[in-house]
């Protein structure tokens, strides 16, 4: 249990020649030193999306459906269950995302954010 903290990521993103999304992010939670990630995604025969991220144990598994984005996958670091749902919205420049993860079943932390392209 402990209080609210503040969470900013920044992210650069790019679609490679095999159609596969690489998306750089820098998260800085609080006072918390700066981390880096990477997420790599890409769509699948059955029209399903899978990929990697770097700080997560196992791949990442994806849908699409509508204008939702759904996220389903394992922090790496004490083995939390993460799903997400980023929900583009009309204009396709702002998203807000969604986030629960959990830990044998109980909810132990939420993200709510709102993600704008900018450029």
């Amino acid at each position: 249990m402990s209080k609210r903290t503040s969470l900013v990521e920044t992210g650069v993103g790019k679609v490679e020649r095999d159609g596969t999304l690489v998306l750089d992010q820098r998260i800085q939670r609080g006072d918390q030193p700066v981390e880096t990630r990477q997420w790599r995604i890409r769509k699948q025969r059955d029209g399903s999306y899978a990929g990697t991220l770097s700080d997560a144990k196992g791949p990442i598994v994806a849908q699409v459906k509508g204008n939702c984005l759904h996220l389903k996958y394992v922090i790496a670091k004490g083995s939390y269950g993460a799903e997400q749902y980023v929900y583009l919205l009309p204009g396709g420049r702002i998203a807000i995302n969604r986030m629960v993860v959990r830990k044998f079943g109980l909810t132990v932390a939420t993200v709510e954010e709102t993600v704008r392209k900018v450029g």
